[in-house]
């Protein structure tokens, strides 16, 4: 009931509103006025009609803008290839450009990896070079020591003063060559000391060995046994030069020097303690 009292509310003010509006639209009814003439007005003279305004010409319609002429396909793809090309150029520069610094990085890393372990070998070498010549000074002096022990016996055994003079005469006719070797090479005790030269000089004309590559002049102090016709019988290395080059050089100038020579009376000394130096005279 009451959703019909609203609707009926509703319709009767919209239909109010229609008739207040349709009241308005209507035109005010005005009074009638009327004059009375005893006789017509005479009739004013026409007016003279104004000439026709000729009205001004409509203004010409804007030119439309011609739109761009759409490019041709052929033309289309040959700027998008060109834009391709272009940036293909663009990307290989790039990547040149990359790999160029990368080398450049790896190389700079190289030559500082190299200078590093030039270094180290350069301490490596000298310290090792410290320790040899320490060691070989250290073998010179047992090798002198040795030589001097072996000379003083050989005097002694021969009934000679230690300080005896090369030239002195032995009662023992085999040790007349003498004892070579150490820091006394040339020394000899008997009386023939030319029998030691000789031997030197044979060795020494078969020693193949370039000086320089040894700078240090390292001595290489070696035992032979030869019998009684010169013949080598044994080769000893008693004292290493340090220098294996100049050490395998003496040790093979010496087997090639067999037979040795003979003293000038025939004999021969069993036992030479023989030492050679890469500056020695050949």
């Amino acid at each position: 009931m009451a959703f019909l009292a609203a609707l009926g509310v509703h319709l009767a003010l919209v239909a109010l509103l229609f008739v207040s509006l349709d009241w308005k639209s209507k035109p005010e009814e005005l009074p009638v006025q009327a004059e009375l003439y005893s006789s017509l007005p005479a009739e004013a003279p026409a007016a003279p009609t104004p000439p026709a305004a000729v009205p001004p010409a409509p203004p010409a319609p804007p030119t439309p803008a011609r739109p761009d002429p759409t490019p041709e396909p052929e033309a289309e793809i040959a700027l998008a290839k060109k834009k391709a090309e272009e940036k293909k150029k663009a990307e290989e520069k790039r990547l040149a450009e990359e790999k160029k610094k990368a080398e450049e990085k790896k190389k700079a890393e190289e030559k500082k990896k190299a200078e590093e372990k030039k270094k180290a070998d350069e301490k490596k070498k000298a310290e090792e070079k410290r320790l040899a010549d320490k060691k070989d000074a250290a073998d010179q002096a047992k090798a002198k020591a040795q030589a001097d022990a072996l000379r003083r016996a050989e005097l002694a055994r021969l009934g000679l003063d230690p300080k005896a003079k090369p030239d002195a005469t032995g009662k023992d006719i085999k040790t007349q060559s003498g004892v070579v070797g150490g820091a006394e090479r040339g020394q000899r005790a008997g009386r023939l000391p030319g029998y030691a030269d000789a031997i030197r000089a044979r060795i020494l004309a078969r020693i193949r060995f370039e000086p320089s590559r040894a700078p240090e002049n390292p001595e290489a102090v070696y035992r032979v046994r030869q019998d009684a016709q010169g013949k080598i019988t044994q080769i000893t290395l008693q004292k290493s030069s340090g220098n294996p080059g100049w050490d395998d050089a003496v040790g093979r100038a010496i087997a090639a020097s067999s037979p040795l020579p003979l003293s000038k009376d025939g004999t021969v000394e069993p036992e030479l303690l023989l030492g050679f130096r890469p500056r020695d005279e050949r």
